[in-house]
């Protein structure tokens, strides 16, 4: 979490995304936990032969319904339901190695297919534009931002260089 002290000028901004976290192994999806996860197979079309790390969403205030239907979900449901879920990819583990812009213009160059979109993110100029970014997230039901350190690498799991800010 965002201490409070730490200056945000020059980190990465995106929204704090409330879904279920997954990996794209470049044939499955993986639950956080290593649970294949039977989604139908449309959902996945055209994703790429590479790992990426992100998470199913529904849109805001809608976490727990996305869970639920994660949790009930089959190869072959073809459902309308599904056509509200996108996968929002964070990182290419792929790259580990490569700093963080990097991999993220491999990101946005992917074609990543009908139901996939790389997260959205912008360059903080200072706490102000942090707050304001913030109050704009959580004003529209958004759980809040992630700070990401310029010029790092990927890290599975929690991470100095990634930042929670809540309001």
């Amino acid at each position: 979490y965002w201490d409070g002290k730490e200056d945000p000028t020059g980190y990465w901004m995106s929204e704090k995304i409330d879904g279920v976290r997954v990996m794209w192994d470049g044939e499955m999806l993986y639950s956080r936990s290593g649970l294949a996860l039977k989604l139908p197979r449309f959902f996945t079309d055209g994703l790429p032969k590479l790992f990426l790390d992100g998470e199913l969403w529904m849109g805001r205030a809608r976490g727990e319904d996305i869970a639920d239907l994660c949790r009930k979900a089959k190869p072959t449901n073809e459902t309308d339901e599904w056509d509200d879920v996108t996968y929002v990819v964070f990182d290419i583990p792929e790259y580990a190695d490569l700093p963080y812009e990097k991999r993220m213009e491999i990101l946005d160059s992917l074609k990543l297919g009908t139901y996939s979109r790389p997260i959205g993110r912008r360059k903080c100029t200072g706490p102000e534009d942090m707050q304001n970014y913030l109050k704009e997230i959580t004003d529209n039901l958004g759980e809040g931002i992630m700070l990401r350190k310029p010029d790092t690498q990927y890290v599975a799991g929690r991470s100095s260089t990634m930042l929670k800010v809540v309001k």
